[in-house]
């Protein structure tokens, strides 16, 4: 009974985990490209250490937080290795 259970738990957060990684994906470079567009919000620059203001391009956006998803799954997956 309790290996059913188990088992029925990993593969719900195993779903749930891997519905989170499209959320995580486009959600941010969707939302700031519609406050750019719509209210002519100019948005940070993506950079840190870059301190101007200065717009970008919705596939500028999206590879960079592209690189961020996939920094933070394998750091999740790593941490769960070890």
């Amino acid at each position: 009974m309790d290996e059913n259970l188990q088992t029925q738990l990993q593969f719900m957060i195993l779903v749930i985990s891997m519905g989170c990684i499209p959320i995580m994906l486009f959600v941010k470079p969707l939302i700031l490209s519609c406050q750019h567009h719509h209210k002519q919000i100019k948005i940070q620059s993506i950079y840190p250490l870059i301190k101007e203001h200065v717009p970008h391009s919705f596939g500028e956006l999206f590879i960079h937080q592209m690189i961020e998803t996939i920094e933070f799954t394998l750091g999740c997956v790593s941490n769960t290795a070890s």
